[in-house]
């Protein structure tokens, strides 16, 4: 086995991406859920088939200003990661007074943190194919993303989209050996976000 890492794409490169390897993304991040996730409790409004992941993932490649960078073993893609500015974060900039009411005090604490909401990057999304787990994968895909990012101009990234202890466990295990500037705060997930844990961002 031999795993190549393809360069970061965006744009129309990335808009670009066939029909078929979109359906590969969404079966890799549904089928590694369902495996790792098997009988643990997953909110319901976080249960998605595939037809909801292939939306997604169309969803992203057609972003301004987002990038994925692709895994392969061979011709068979086994890992992605796409990241994404923070601009579309609705936490933070609320698309409706809605928005506003319920996640006013996240932005507020941001603020209150100094931090420049056009250098920040959100939540991006991530699979890693399920015969392909626990052999560094993920994390190196992480690595070389930071990397881009940085590249980017980028400086910092707000954590959130966790649903399940399973995937907190993990994500806190990274981000605090990895990023010993992990700021943690006092605010739940919000369920529209995954609603498990509490919100950290941490410095790039």
């Amino acid at each position: 086995m031999t795993i190549t890492y393809v360069p970061p794409i965006d744009g129309k490169e990335m808009a670009n991406i066939s029909e078929c390897e979109i359906d590969e993304m969404a079966k890799i991040v549904y089928d590694t859920r369902k495996e790792i996730l098997s009988g643990k409790p997953v909110p319901a409004n976080r249960n998605m088939n595939l037809e909801a992941w292939n939306y997604i993932i169309k969803k992203f490649i057609n972003l301004d200003n987002v990038f994925v960078i692709r895994a392969f073993d061979g011709d068979k893609l086994v890992g992605y990661r796409f990241v994404r500015p923070l601009k579309y974060c609705t936490m933070i900039y609320h698309e409706n007074e809605n928005d506003a009411k319920q996640y006013s005090h996240i932005k507020d604490w941001l603020i209150n943190e100094g931090l420049n909401f056009e250098k920040g990057i959100a939540s991006g999304q991530q699979a890693t194919h399920k015969d392909y787990l626990n052999q560094g994968i993920g994390t190196q895909l992480r690595v070389l993303c930071n990397e881009e990012t940085k590249k980017r101009g980028y400086t910092w990234a707000l954590v959130y989209d966790l649903d399940t202890k399973v995937r907190w466990d993990w994500s806190l295990h990274y981000y605090t050996k990895h990023f010993p500037n992990l700021v943690m705060s006092d605010i739940k997930t919000p369920l529209s976000a995954g609603g498990y844990g509490k919100l950290f961002y941490y410095k790039i």
